[in-house]
């Protein structure tokens, strides 16, 4: 990560299987005490598969910058829109709703950003595109995550020369971005294990 966006600090705190409810819920544990500038957020896609609907995956991000203004009411939040994974292509209509609700929000408040990552994974017959995915056709490969990568790097690269020129960079809020994005080899079972021991 630390290669992809270069001048950028990163600390990755995403785990797999999680819903909204489960980063609200760790979130005063894994991303409020490292105070970060940035939150770069990915949530939603579980939640519309377990049956929530659009409305209360935007609620539930409500939800979340609320918890994090309290603490961090500086902190910038980046939501990266739910994918359009091919397993889960007959939810398209509630992803689009979803990620139309939270675009919307955020609009008039230059705190949140919204990054599209649905229409670049579409193909021409405006399908997801296979190739960006494993087998299982829910997860990314190589490729796809090449795809995010290409899409968040000037946007973050932004921040970077915002961050630079208008905030005083001190060891108490360092330009930090911390990314909560699943990653493959932790599940909220494992975050469980993992902070019940700590």
């Amino acid at each position: 990560m630390a290669t992809d966006f270069p001048g950028l600090y990163t600390i990755q705190r995403g785990f797999g299987g999680a819903e909204l409810s489960d980063v609200i819920r760790y979130a005063p544990r894994i991303v409020l005490p490292y105070r970060p500038r940035l939150i770069v957020l990915y949530a939603g896609e579980n939640d519309l598969a377990a049956g929530k609907s659009a409305m209360e995956v935007f609620r539930e991000y409500q939800a979340f910058v609320t918890l994090v203004r309290r603490t961090l009411p500086e902190t910038r939040i980046v939501f990266v829109s739910i994918k359009p994974s091919p397993s889960r292509w007959a939810l398209a209509d509630q992803m689009r709703e979803a990620n139309g609700l939270i675009r919307r929000h955020g609009i008039n408040d230059p705190r949140l950003s919204f990054v599209d990552v649905f229409t670049p994974m579409l193909g021409p017959d405006g399908k997801p595109r296979e190739e960006l995915f494993v087998a299982d056709r829910l997860h990314m490969n190589e490729r796809g995550y090449r795809l995010w990568t290409e899409i968040l790097r000037p946007i973050l690269q932004k921040w970077v020369d915002w961050a630079g020129t208008r905030c005083s960079v001190g060891p108490e809020m360092p330009v930090t971005a911390l990314c909560v994005v699943p990653s493959w080899a932790d599940t909220v079972t494992d975050l469980e294990r993992r902070l019940t021991h700590n």
